[in-house]
């Protein structure tokens, strides 16, 4: 056998060492339920569930209330769910991180000298504890989506093969926005590796346009549904100071994974800020060592740790209670895993680069325990962070739908106590959803309090008047004190607002079950039962109705 053909062999069997790493890591996930977001997208969304791949195809994520237009995503969460359920949409995203994984190993033969350091540049990519969270949450698949089209999108660009390269882009950002950030690393590679840029750039900002204009037709507005979106008010009231502690914190994680828990609010410390800006110099320091030795392959690198940083860092006040999160940092990991092994790295730096793999493998093995279900999340995020607002209202969240409704309200009345201060007047949505769910205590408590909980929701829809649950429980108790006109005018908006709410449906039917309205309490009992085919209450009263004369 040549020398060539030995290479070609060793090659063969080092990529195959490394998937099957990966894919055992990574394998445990595939036993997760659906949790936290999941609902939302898949089994409360009428569209995924009737097959209507139009409609699913062509709205917003949420309903148009963000600004996530991903219909790849979407395809790919209807497909494992018709396939697997649960399972089925957990093997389609480790199948994405399994092919993100192989061009992240294809690019690494690209950047560095020794076989070994590119396998250990890849390994490290493939079982880095920060992977989990797109893998192991059904929500999270255009995160894996993303990140195995665009590593396509940076090999077929150091190909020159531009046509592929758009091909791949395009299905990146149809997979999530976040792809945006492959236009400066695809001109940081061609420069690294010395080849002519503008070509390559052209074929891509033609995509980025095309795309543009699919997002005004889904969204109705030039804009693309930017602006959809509310700030978080505590994020804004700590501007920009939030914007340096979602990168510092960021590239913290890159190296120090812990406490592994997906739950990171802002903190706002004086003590956090100064780590997080002493990471940002730490990477501003490095970039201008790599400059000053001309290092191409150490730029690109740095490059691809923070592009993908760029959105969550300017859109800070836009991602929610927890924006310091595992999954912006798929691509960046390759550029840490490269920074790591270095152009010419010797056996010693890559037997500590492998070492490190391994230990981050069985990091990642712990991880995938935290994604089993809602309760064992909230339970580890809690056992991080016992005071976090966000934790104790999903804690009583839980305990509420369970009908533990003392324990609920403990849990709720916690979330207040620890809720940040901020200025007077700012309140957060965590705030709004503690107050929601005891307003639900007060309606389900022994006894129950509808003429409180009323005033609870009222204050509430107040404050958030496109909030559906809200109108929903002031519908209810509305009709508990017998107001049955206010009651169904309550349930009516909240239909309004969100029609393919199964729970406003339900309470409807059940309105006009009690006024006598049989026929119009079935056709709502049905149309509740048709959204969530779990709706007992639903089902229940269409049985009692088949025997009941209709008016």
């Amino acid at each position: 056998m040549s020398e060539s053909e030995l290479a070609l062999h060793r090659s063969r069997w080092l990529t195959a060492a490394l998937l099957v790493a990966v894919a055992t890591v990574h394998l445990p996930g595939l036993g997760g339920d659906y949790l936290y977001d999941d609902r939302l997208l898949v089994t409360q969304n009428v569209a995924l569930q009737t097959d209507d791949l139009a409609r699913l195809l062509r709205q917003p994520l949420f309903g148009g209330v963000t600004d996530y237009w991903r219909p790849l995503t979407m395809l790919a969460l209807w497909f494992g769910d018709r396939t697997a359920g649960a399972a089925g949409v957990h093997a389609l995203a480790l199948l994405a991180h399994l092919v993100a994984t192989w061009f992240a190993l294809r690019l690494a033969r690209r950047f560095v000298v020794r076989p070994e350091a590119a396998f250990a540049a890849a390994l490290l990519f493939g079982v880095h504890p920060v992977q989990v969270e797109g893998v192991a949450w059904c929500a999270a698949i255009n995160d894996p989506l993303w990140w195995a089209f665009g590593l396509w999108c940076l090999d077929a660009v150091l190909r020159s093969a531009h046509a592929a390269a758009a091909v791949a882009f395009a299905m990146a950002l149809l997979a999530k926005e976040s792809a945006v950030a492959l236009l400066p690393l695809v001109a940081m590679a061609r420069w690294a590796v010395r080849l002519p840029v503008r070509r390559s750039l052209a074929w891509l900002l033609g995509v980025v346009a095309f795309w543009w204009l699919l997002r005004w037709v889904a969204f109705g507005s030039v804009a693309g549904g930017i602006g959809h979106r509310a700030d978080d008010p505590i994020a804004v009231a700590r501007w920009p100071a939030a914007a340096l502690e979602v990168f510092g914190r960021h590239l913290e994680l890159l190296v120090w994974p812990w406490p592994m828990s997906p739950f990171r609010a802002f903190d706002g410390g004086i003590g956090m800020q100064l780590r997080a800006a002493a990471w940002a110099l730490a990477w501003g320091a490095a970039a201008v060592i790599a400059g000053r030795r001309r290092d191409r392959v150490a730029l690109f690198a740095l490059a691809a740790v923070a592009a993908p940083l760029a959105l969550p860092t300017a859109f800070a006040a836009r991602l929610g209670p927890y924006p310091i999160a595992d999954r912006y940092l798929g691509p960046a990991v390759l550029g840490a895993a490269l920074l790591l092994v270095g152009r010419d790295s010797g056996r010693r730096r890559c037997g500590f680069a492998l070492a490190l793999g391994l230990g981050a493998a069985v990091a990642s093995v712990l991880q995938v325990g935290i994604w089993r279900d809602d309760a064992h999340l909230v339970e580890c995020g809690l056992a991080v962070a016992p005071r976090d607002p966000g934790l104790l209202v999903m804690d009583g969240n839980g305990k509420l739908a369970a009908g533990a409704f003392p324990a609920a309200r403990s849990a709720y009345e916690a979330a207040l106590a620890a809720m940040p201060s901020v200025g007077a007047g700012v309140r957060s949505r965590i705030a709004l959803d503690a107050e929601l769910g005891l307003a639900w205590c007060d309606l389900n408590g022994a006894p129950p309090n509808p003429r409180r909980a009323r005033q609870r929701f009222e204050r509430i829809a107040q404050s958030d008047p496109q909030s559906a649950f809200a109108w929903i429980g002031l519908g209810v108790a509305h009709g508990m004190l017998g107001d049955a006109g206010l009651a169904e005018r309550a349930l009516r908006h909240a239909i309004e607002l969100d029609p393919a709410s199964s729970q406003a449906h339900g309470n409807l039917a059940n309105l006009y079950f009690l006024g006598g309205r049989y026929a119009e309490a079935r056709a709502a009992a049905q149309r509740a039962v048709e959204l969530d085919a779990g709706n007992t209450r639903a089902a229940e009263l269409l049985q009692r109705l088949g025997g009941q004369s209709t008016r």
